[in-house]
Order: structure tokens, then sequence, then C-alpha cells
């Protein structure tokens, strides 16, 4: 209820029926508009009714003759079944809104579901008159398009008596002939209740006379809903079973099935409710005259929901639910007139304006434009044609045998997922679990044995097609195939059906010739006959035996199947079976053990005893010649598992949990209405007083542990919270077996656990003693291979292909390669990634040993000539070497050996930072006292010369300010390197396969270059003016020294850059620290050692009589 939609306004409604004539339809439409005792045209009498819009009508026939009369005066039509695409047009039709969608769109849905199920081979049956050749010519041009034949085309007369009427009979029993000829499955009905009576006379003749049900796949269109059509008669539910309707959109309303589950005929005022209480319920109404003989009174405890599908439906249908859209649709369009039009009148006048005083056309602007969700929480509006944005829905009908009231029923055998449908089968409690486990469990199980090459059985039945194509869909996601299906036809008489016998015979040979490991059978002990006698006839006359792996699902129980007779134990050993889970109940097999053909009242017992154990009992007139009289002393337990199993089984165990749950709930309902009415009453109530609705609700909430220890009780769809058993058949030659419990499921278990497998536990078939079966169409690619399909085969045919480079597979059936992370790398046979090694120029290897010993060394010889110039610095030859540029060149050269360290361990930040910086730095001090050195020696010779100016030059000053103006600028260039790009260690992963080098990156190669670039061009000024100066005086002048270090030091680099570049990892690293300790030691060398050399070696020389006489 919405409180803010037409306050304090109320509607009123008046129902007419037309019985789906038209010209009821147009009197009724005259008496709307009159409301008078006669149907006057433009006049009303009465005005204390105010008549707002009419909803109607069903058919589009009487659509339009209400329409015709209502464009007079305007008034606004909501029709909930006028299909016709003829009322879209506004300009004849500008007052209807239709509340159902053109049928235009139902054409467009059927060729859909034609071309979804494959079907192009149909039969179309369709009134006789304008609306079937509409609907014919129209559907024709659809079909032909998408190359879909109608194979047989009939028009079903107009039924007004069916014995009466020789011709009509002659006309229907020709529509059933032709129908019956014809091998069509597929039939689309297009007609309304009216106009299909004529088939529905027909279906219940061939179903109920000639027990001939005509069982096709029946598709009706929108216009016929079946279910209203055989309503309160004998339903051809085994006709229509499976029929797949075109309805009208519907949705679950609020509240709606709590009102129907409240009404009673006593307190409502519905129109013809009582008379249909008392039909339905079979009871009397005295207090409203409806007496029937021989009936008792109705309680007014009876439940519409206990009704039957066929005699009410507890949902709201399509035409209802339009109904019920177009009710809304009128009070919010009422709603908006009456909002606008009193604020425009209190704001004209002052008054107040009354709802009564709309005119009829007035309403039909606000209907337009109407716009709002109802309860359902669906958008409710109209499009630019007055059609309701609605749609179809596509409904599959499932009938039942039952046509009677429902009462509580227990199922231990219905695994049909619709059942946990609460809605159609509210009273329907199932004591097994849910199929949908049963396809999860086979697909667990093909997966668990690495079998995807299957073969399938099924019945060729309804059933068995819904089989394959859910259990199809849910192998797909797996990548296991069907390579073989074959239906097995129902076996009714197999030696004196020819063309049955010849089918078996084709089944056979189809699973001989396959080369199939695994067989899945679908199917229960009366569709799985055939399969039987094939087996038998292969094992016991052919002497070949088909040893598969046979997987039965839980309808078929094998044992049980050939129970009696010769038992195929060769063909089913090792077989494994999905059964309902059943336990040892105590006490179960003693009873069994204990059990006596005198004694006991079991109903058959007598009989199975004398076959079972082949003796007669004269007291119960069985008697068998030649036989010994039963001494009722024989044990059952003695008997073969193929006569009698000792277990109880899954079936058993089922029903013996139904039993208990039946008490347990009558139990609690016992108690609780013997309590209720010992309150009220004080008197005593009995459990015979109990009705069958009533135990409904104790039965969904009890809970209970029966004497084998498990707790019973049923989920929130009804079912039994149990699961299912893999059983391993193991079997003997003497007609024995024994089954294995190896795995189950368990819907209650958390997601990864549903199912559990003890594959060593399997005992197989003598065929695969020596190997484990196999059923796959290729052999599994190995790891380090991945799958390649075969194009134009199926998806578990493939080539098996070697994973690319950086790639691995490492399980078995790879669909693709994986790409290793990049800290890992695959291995040799690229079936594993393995962690990648770091590598670094470290102190262990034995190249990073020899450079840092190398390193040592040379610094060690720069100390070496560090200390002999300190200590002979008196001496002549160190005081003609400018002794601060001395210093500072050699204190530069122990630096460029001992930066040399930098690069050498595991690279951190501070070393990234340090090491090009600090030997771009120290090396161009080292090269700028090279400079400062060569500029001095030249300058001095020059300034010898009488009356030379460049005298003033000469001096510490000019060295000094050499040295420091060079080295600032490399300074500087390495500290905007710093400061724009600083280098930072990093980690190469992709130059090496193997390994992860550790390095360092420069940041800026342009930076790194340039520092390089500078220290060149330094060492190219130092080596032209060198040479420029060889040819000075050899006692004061350095110059060929200098000359021939800065043409290794040159060298040296020059050989850097290619080679620097063309290597990777600790390589380019040896070659740096290579390049820095060839060019230092050239500079120490070319500089020093001749000098060392005449102080420690020739000290004759170093005088400075000598210095100056040379």
């Amino acid at each position: 209820m919405n409180d803010k939609l037409l306050p304090n306004i109320t509607l009123k409604t008046a129902i007419w029926n037309n019985a789906f004539s038209s010209l009821k339809a147009s009197l009724a439409t005259l008496g709307f508009l009159s409301m008078g005792r006669m149907d006057v045209p433009n006049y009303k009498c009465t005005w204390e009714k105010n008549l707002i819009a009419i909803i109607g009508g069903h058919t589009s026939q009487t659509s339009l003759q209400i329409a015709n009369i209502l464009n007079i005066y305007k008034l606004p039509q909501l029709s909930y079944g006028s299909f016709d695409p003829i009322f879209s047009d506004k300009i004849q039709f500008p007052s209807l809104f239709r509340m159902v969608p053109d049928e235009i769109f139902q054409y467009f849905g059927i060729t859909q579901l034609f071309e979804y199920f494959g079907w192009n081979w149909i039969g179309l049956l369709i009134p006789e008159d304008e609306n079937g050749e509409r609907f014919h010519r129209i559907l024709s041009a659809s079909l032909v398009q998408k190359d879909i034949c109608i194979a047989l085309m009939q028009s079903i007369p107009t039924v007004t008596s069916f014995l009466s009427n020789a011709f009509l009979q002659k006309r229907l029993n020709a529509i059933a002939s032709a129908l019956l000829s014809k091998n069509i499955n597929v039939i689309l009905v297009y007609g309304n209740a009216q106009s299909m009576e004529g088939l529905r006379i027909i279906l219940e003749s061939l179903e109920f006379l000639h027990k001939q049900p005509m069982e096709r796949v029946w598709i009706t269109t929108a216009q016929w809903d079946v279910t209203t059509v055989f309503s309160g008669r004998k339903f051809t539910e085994r006709s229509l079973n499976g029929t797949l309707s075109f309805a009208l959109h519907t949705n679950v309303v609020p509240g709606f099935q709590e009102f129907l589950e409240n009404l009673n005929p006593i307190q409502t005022k519905i129109y013809l409710l009582k008379e249909f209480w008392c039909s339905v319920f079979i009871c009397s109404l005295p207090m409203y005259n409806l007496n029937y003989p021989n009936l008792r009174n109705c309680t007014r405890e009876e439940k519409l929901r206990n009704l039957p599908g066929s005699v009410f439906e507890m949902g709201m249908t399509g035409q209802s639910y339009s109904v019920y859209n177009a009710v809304y649709a009128v009070a919010h369009a009422l709603h908006a007139a009456n909002s606008l039009s009193s604020k425009w009148k209190a704001m004209d006048t002052g008054n107040i304006w009354r709802l009564p005083k709309i005119q009829l056309w007035q309403l039909r602007s606000f209907l337009r434009y109407i716009r709002f969700n109802n309860s359902a929480g669906e958008e409710i509006f109209f499009d630019e044609n007055g059609d309701l944005a609605s749609g179809f829905d596509v409904i599959n009908l499932v009938t039942f045998s039952n046509q009677s009231f429902q009462k509580v029923q227990l199922s231990y055998g219905s695994f049909d997922p619709i059942f946990s449908e609460k809605i159609h089968f509210p009273s329907l409690f199932r004591m097994v679990p849910d199929e949908i486990f049963q396809y999860f469990g086979i697909t667990q199980m093909f997966q668990y044995f690495g079998w995807n090459w299957i073969g399938l059985l099924i019945p060729e039945d309804e059933s068995g097609e819904r089989f394959h194509r859910i259990l199809s869909a849910s192998l797909v996601q797996r990548d296991i195939c069907i390579a073989l299906t074959l239906s097995v036809p129902t076996v009714t008489s197999f030696l004196s059906n020819a063309f049955l016998q010849k089918r078996l015979n084709a089944i056979a040979a189809a699973l001989l010739s396959k080369n199939i490991n695994v067989i899945l059978v679908y199917g229960n002990t009366q569709s799985m006959e055939g399969l039987r006698i094939v087996l038998e006839s292969y094992e016991f006359f052919q002497k070949q035996p088909m040893e598969r792996i046979w997987i039965t699902t839980a309808q078929w129980d094998v044992t049980t199947v050939f129970s009696g007779r010769r038992f195929t134990e060769r063909s089913f050993n090792g077989s494994l079976s999905f059964a309902l889970h059943t336990n040892v109940v105590p006490g179960f097999q003693e009873f069994l053990q204990n059990l006596n053909p005198i004694q006991s009242k079991i109903y058959l017992l007598k009989e199975f005893w004398c076959s079972a154990f082949i003796c007669s009992l004269p007291l119960y007139n069985l008697n068998f010649p030649n036989e010994n009289n039963c001494t009722g002393k024989e044990k059952i337990g003695n008997l073969p598992g193929s006569l009698f199993e000792m277990g109880m089984t899954g079936q058993s165990y089922s029903v013996y949990n139904a039993v208990y749950a039946v008490a347990h709930a009558l139990h609690a309902a016992n108690s609780l209405f013997t309590r209720w009415k010992a309150m009220n009453t004080g008197n005593s109530w009995r459990l015979l007083n109990i009705q069958p609705w009533q135990l409904r609700s104790f039965l969904r909430y009890i809970r209970f542990n029966n004497s084998a220890g498990e707790e019973v009780f049923f989920d929130e769809n009804g079912d039994l919270a149990s699961g299912l058993d893999v059983i391993n058949l193991v079997t003997f030659s003497n007609q024995s077996f024994q089954k294995v419990r190896v795995g189950g499921i368990d819907p209650q278990a958390s997601a990864g656990k549903r199912f559990s497998m003890n594959g060593s536990a399997v005992v197989w078939n003598h065929k695969f003693e020596k190997m484990p079966p196999r059923s796959r169409c290729v052999e599994n690619c190995q790891p380090g291979y991945s799958r390649l399909v075969q194009l134009a085969n199926y998806v578990c045919c493939y080539d098996c292909v070697q994973c690319a480079d950086g790639r691995i597979s490492d399980h078995l059936d790879a669909s693709e390669c994986a790409k290793c992370p990049e800290d890992h790398y695959p291995n040799e046979k690229q079936d594993q990634c393995l962690p990648k090694r770091d590598i670094y120029l470290s102190y262990t290897e034995p190249l990073g040993a020899v450079l840092a010993s190398f390193a040592v060394f040379f610094s060690l010889i720069t100390i070496l000539v560090m200390g002999t110039f300190i200590h002979y610095q008196e001496t002549p030859i160190v005081k003609a070497n400018n002794w601060t540029i001395t210093c500072i060149l050699l204190v530069s050269l122990l630096l460029c050996f001992l930066c040399s360290f930098l690069f050498l361990g595991t690279p951190g930040k501070v070393s990234c930072l340090l090491r090009q910086t600090v030997f771009g730095v120290v090396f161009s001090i080292a090269i700028s006292c090279m400079l400062a050195k060569t500029i001095t020696v030249v300058l001095a010779f020059i300034a010898t010369k009488p009356g030379n100016k460049m005298r003033k030059w000469i001096g510490k000053k000019l060295a000094t300010s050499v040295i420091f103006v060079c080295s600032v600028i490399q300074t500087l260039i390495c500290a905007v390197w710093l400061i724009t790009a600083p280098p930072f260690p990093e980690a190469d992963m992709h130059s090496q396969p193997a390994e992860t080098i550790l390095q360092c990156n420069e940041g800026s190669e342009t930076m790194f270059y340039l520092v390089l670039s500078y220290m060149w061009l330094l060492a190219f000024i130092s080596f032209t003016v060198a040479f420029l100066a060889r040819k000075l005086p050899d006692s004061f002048n350095e110059a060929k020294l200098i000359t021939f270090s800065m043409l290794v030091f040159c060298s040296v680099w020059v050989s850097f850059v290619p080679s620097y570049l063309s290597t990777k990892g600790t390589n380019m690293v040896t070659v740096e620290v290579f390049s820095i300790l060839v060019s230092s030691f050239a500079l120490l060398a070319c500089i020093f050692f001749p000098k060392c050399y005449m102080i420690l070696f020739r000290p004759d020389l170093n005088v400075k009589e000598q210095l100056i006489l040379d």
C-alpha cells in the first residue's frame, strides 16, 4: 500500500464477463457508459458513479470492439490481451494503452528459440480465422530467412459441440491423424483458450481414451495459457509435460501469496470465491445455500496452497500482473491529475478542486507520461506507441500425474533440481541430495583420475537429454570430452522386436569399436534394461565381456538390476558408482539374520524365501516339484550378494530416515497441540485430528540424530542435508560381490572438501591389473610442454609443443606455458623455475681478487715513491720537480688506485654514488697535475732566454691555479650529475638468463660520458703541449715522459669505450677497473720511476753540478 497515492480517495471497480464474445464486450462497454438498466448510447443515467477508465479486453477482438466505442468518448482503455500490432497506431486508437508488448517481439522470440535449439522442422497449429492466417503469413516470412521450415500446418476449427457435430468430429480426427503420422517433434500452437478448444479435445481423447498421449515439444504463444484452459478438468499432463510457452512477463508481488494464504470464503466478498471454494475443496457452505449432498462442511482451515497447480496457481500469472500494473497506472495518472488541478484551482480561485470533476479525455494525457516503480521493483511507463515497456517470459511446463490435492510427500528418489522449487512443490521434502551435486562429483572424479575421453550412455527420453546438456556444459569447462554418446531405448521385449534388437546391436558395436575405457551410464533400472541385455549377451553368449570402467549414477544400482539373474561380474568388476549415502544401522543385520518365513508377516518374504533357497512351503501353497521343504533355518546372510545384500542400501537408508522424520514431526505436532488444547479448553487432543497440511511446518524444522549417529534435518529447499557415496564394486566368480566405499560427496563441507576420493583403495577391472586405467584421446603433455589444440578436432585431442625460452610448465597438460618471475629462470627441462644467482665483481672471485691485489700493490708502490721523495726531498732532482705538484700528483694517483675498491663488492647506494664521481674528480686532479707540470717545464725553459717576459709567470701559483681550475670544472660536472640524475644500485634480471646482475645504474649516461670526455680533453691538451716540447734539452724537460704517459693514458681510455659498451655485468666493471689501474700505473711509472732510479741507483747523477752541466 502507498499512503501518499490518492490520499482520502477510494477507487471502486466493476467486473463484467464477456465470455470471449465481442458482442458481449460491446454491450458491457455500453453498460459501463450508461450506468443504467438499459444501454443508452451517449446518455448517462446516474451521476453517482464516475467512470474513469476501462481495463480490458482479454483478446485482440474484444479489445477492438471496446476501443471502437471508447474512442468516441476519449475514455482511456488499458488492454491486457491486445497483441495485434494495429493497436500501436495512435491515430486510430488514441485512447488505448496496452499492458502487453507488441506481437512482433513474439515472432522474434519464436525464431530465436528455434535457432537456439537447432530446430528447423516445425509443425504449426493455428485457429481457423483471420488471426491465424495473419500469424502464419508473418511467421513464415521470418522463419524462411533463418532456413526454418514449417513441415505441417493445420487450422483448428472453432468448437461448439464435439459429439453432436459429425463434420467437426471428422475435422478433428483428420488433424489428430496428421499429427500422429508426421515425424515432427516440435509443434508451435498459436491461439487462445476458445480457438484451441479443438486441440484440447484431441489431446484428451488420445491420452485418456486411446491411452496414446501425444508426447511432443509443444510451444504455445502468450495468447493461450494451457493450465488455465484445462483448469478443473482432467489435465493431459503426459502430453503437455515439457511444454515451452511464451507468457506475459510477471514478477513476485510482495504480499500477494500471503493474501492468498489468508483467504477465507466466509470473511471475504470476492466474486464467486464461495462457489470456487466448495468446488475445489469438495465441501459445502450451508449458510450461503451452497449445499452438496454427502459432503462435509467447509472448515475454513483449507488452504489454497495445498491445491494442485492445475486447479489453482499461487503465483501471479502474466495477465494478472498486467491488470495489477494497469490499476496502479490509472491510480498514478489520477494522482498526477489531482495534484496539478488542485494547485491550479487554488491559485486561480482559492477553491478546492474535487477529483470527480475530471473529464474523461483529460486523464489520457496524464496516463501517457506516468512513470513509477511498482511494488515488485519494476519501472512502469508507456512508450511512444502507448505500449507498456515490458516483454515476454519463456516458461517450461513440468507436469505430474497427481490430479488431486497436494499432501505431504516424502520422496527418496527425486533427484531433479526442479523439486527444490518451493513455490511449485511446497509440500515435497527430498530425502536425497540435489542432482547438481552428482554433476559436480562426476566432474571431480574425471579430474581426479585424469580421464578426459569419456563415453556416455543415457536413456532415450527427456531426462537423458537434460543430463547430457547439463553435464556437457560442466565438462567442457574442465576440458573433458564426451567422445561417444549413445541413447539406450526403453526395452519391452528384445527378441520379438526386430527394430529394438537392431538398435541394441548398433549400441554394442559402437561400444566395441571405440577405444574408450571409461563409460558413464545415466539411467534407472527400467531405462537401462537394454544395456543389461547387451552386456549379458556379450559376456555369456559371445564370451566377450565388455571390460570397461563403468561409472553409474545414483539412479541405477547395477546389483539390483541383475538381482536374481546371471550377474555379469566380469563386465562390472571394478565399476564405480555414485550411490545414495548410507550408514550402518545398529541391529539391522541381526534383524535380517533372524528372519523366518513362517514367523514373519513381511510382504512377499515367503515367495522370496522359496525362490532364493530353492525350497517349498506347502503350508502357504508354495510348492515346487522335486524340491525339499524350507526348514526356516536357512540364513539370508549365506546368499550371494547378487541375490541379497545384508547391508542397508542408500534408498533403504533414505526410507528409514523418512519414516523417522515423519515420526519426529508428528511427535512435535502432538506435543504442541496437546499443550495448546489443554491451555485453551482443558480437553485432550488426539493425534488423528491433525490435518495433512499442518504437518508440513513441523517437518521443515525437525532436527534429530538417527540410530546410526547422523544428524537428520532439511535445508531451506526441503532437501535432506545428505550427500552421495562413491562405491567400488568388486565382483567374484561365484556371482557374489563386495561394495567398497572409496569416496563421497558432502554438500555441507567447505568448497575445497566437498569431494573426497581414495584412489589407492579402488580395485580395478581385471583388464587394468597391470596398468591403471587411462582414458584419454592423447597422452598427457609432460611438464615443459603445453597443449596445442588440433583444428577441427575435440579440445581433448591436442599436440604437445615445447615451451618457448623463458617459459615453463610445471604440470601435466598445461594449457599454456607460464613465464618465470623476474628473479627466477627455467631449468633445462623447462618444468620448474630456479632462483637466479646474484652476481657482481666480488673479492672472492678470481678476477676480483686479482684486481684487488693489483690495486693494493700499486698503492704500496705509490706510497714507496712518496716515501722516497719525502726522504730525498733536499736532493736536486726532487727540488727540480715542483714539490707541490709532485705531492698532489702522488696523492691523486694513490686515490686513483684506491677508488677501484668502490667498484668491487656488492653495489650499494653509497658506493654507486661515489664510484664514478670520485674516479672522475681524482683522475682530473692527476691529469691537471700533468698539465701543470708540462706547462711549468715549457715556461721554465722559455723564461731562461734573456729578455723574455714569461719569467713572471714561473712559480707555484701558476701550477696551483691550473690544478685548481681544471679540478673545479670536473667537480662541478659531477655535482650537477649527482643532483640531476644520481647513480643508484639496480638488479639487472634480463641480460643473463640464469643470473641477476647487481650493478650500478649510472643515472645519466650523458653525464657519465661528459666526465670521461673532460678527462680526455685534459689528457689531450697535456699530450699536445708535451709533444711540442719534446725537443727541449733532456735534463730540463720531462716532455718525453709526459708525452709517453699521456699516450698510454689516451690509448687505454679510447679502447675503454668500445670494450665498455660491448660487455655486460661484471665484465663492464672489470673493464673499468682495469682501465683505472693501467692508466694510473702508466702515469706513476712514466713520471716517477726514472727519477726514483736516479735517486736510488745513480746518486752520482743527483747532484746540482751534474744537472747544470747537462
